[in-house]
């Protein structure tokens, strides 16, 4: 199997980034973020804005322009070993206008690690840079501060081989059948349906072509979760996939109507789906490699998605 840096395992002594990109992070959980990481014998660097506070918007970790910088700083900068984001919430994608994707692409790749509000920058990664990254629990959430399965799970991640990062759980369902590949996409929902409404990527890279979609959203009512579907479906988002894979749907309402909006739109796309998966908010989750290739098994009694290469 080929392998890219930008998922190298980390070794203890490695220097590692913690910026914000999203809402501010509070001290005592970045307090929390860093004792863990010196535990793991790694040397973290918080970014130079990275306790900034907007000075009209409470929800922004300081301006647009200095979120960017830090995440520029820390991609350019061949001292640092990997970037953690800090937490997610709202504001990643304001950020983009502020990237240069020439000037990103001559840095040595490295783990950007981050999930949520981060959906935007993974895909932003994956088109304009040609490079992975992973899609995981953030250090200053509750998600990962309070869980120890996922600090677990987090550190075995990027300290592992990414090829063994398959996406299984006991209660995992398959909801339509079959067998595909295709390079892993996606993450969280309505951050998937902001960037469409953006023009982030070119035309002929609106869809996911080819792809397999993993979908997960928090504190989304049915009708929205509703709306964000209704609106990638019509947009063309889906036209060509390979597969689906569904994760957590955390805070978002009656399990039931959940499953019946995600059905009603995904199903009549005919591509293998499987739900249950641990991907996405909450305390029993796990890491998965973005814009790396991957096999959906939606058949038998072990439904499943496998990392199959670089």
């Amino acid at each position: 199997m080929t392998s890219h840096p930008a998922l190298r395992p980390l070794q203890r002594g490695d220097r590692v980034a913690l910026i914000s990109t999203s809402i501010p992070p509070t001290p005592d959980l970045v307090d929390e973020s860093l004792a863990i990481l010196d535990a793991w014998g790694l040397d973290p660097v918080l970014g130079k804005h990275a306790l900034d506070r907007h000075p009209r918007a409470a929800y922004l970790a300081g301006l647009d322009k200095d979120r960017a910088q830090d995440l520029t700083d820390a991609w350019l900068d061949d001292s640092i070993d990997a970037i953690f984001c800090l937490r997610g919430g709202y504001g990643t994608l304001r950020l983009v206008d502020y990237l240069d994707p020439e000037q990103l692409r001559k840095a040595k790749p490295k783990p950007l690690i981050g999930s949520s509000d981060l959906t935007g920058v993974h895909e932003y990664w994956e088109q304009h840079l040609g490079v992975p990254t992973w899609f995981a629990p953030m250090f200053a959430t509750f998600d990962l501060l309070r869980s120890t399965h996922n600090v677990e799970k987090l550190h075995e991640a990027v300290f592992g081989d990414y090829h063994n990062a398959a996406l299984t759980s006991p209660d995992a369902v398959t909801v339509q059948g079959g067998t595909v590949e295709g390079t892993l996409t996606g993450g969280t929902l309505s951050l998937i349906r902001q960037a469409r409404g953006m023009n982030l990527f070119p035309p002929e890279t609106q869809n996911a072509d080819g792809k397999i979609v993993l979908l997960e959203d928090v504190s989304e009512e049915p009708w929205r979760l509703d709306g964000q579907l209704l609106t990638l479906v019509r947009s063309g988002y889906f036209d060509g996939v390979a597969g689906i894979g569904l994760g957590t749907w955390e805070k978002c309402g009656d399990p039931e109507q959940v499953m019946f909006v995600l059905e009603e739109y995904l199903k009549p796309l005919g591509v293998p789906i499987v739900t249950g998966l641990p991907f996405g908010h909450g305390k029993q989750v796990q890491p998965v490699p973005l814009g790396v290739r991957a096999r959906l098994i939606a058949e038998g009694d072990n439904p499943r998605i496998e990392i199959v290469d670089g």
